[in-house]
């Protein structure tokens, strides 16, 4: 038995993409590719709304999936923030 036999297709998109999100960043961290906090968080919500637009859902729904991605991305990204030192612009 696999995960995906029981979940609906387009949530196991929505957690396939987050893990898949969270990997990139913190290789890109590694390679020092982001240098600033807030760089990741303007990174993550482009990825995100590029992501949920290519989906064929209905706008309110479209709507709702990015919030839950965001929130899901932004509790992985608490581990990862405090693993690396990041700079911070105010």
């Amino acid at each position: 038995m696999d995960i995906k036999n029981y979940m609906e297709e387009i949530e196991y998109k929505l957690i396939h993409f987050s893990y898949e999100l969270t990997t990139d960043i913190h290789q890109k961290i590694k390679t020092k590719v982001f240098y600033y906090q807030n760089q990741i968080e303007t990174y993550v919500s482009k990825q995100i709304k590029w992501f949920i637009n290519g989906l064929a859902i209905k706008p309110a729904l479209k709507y709702v999936y990015t919030v839950q991605l965001s929130q899901l991305v932004q509790n992985k990204m608490k581990d990862i923030y405090q693993k690396h030192v990041l700079l911070k612009s105010i």
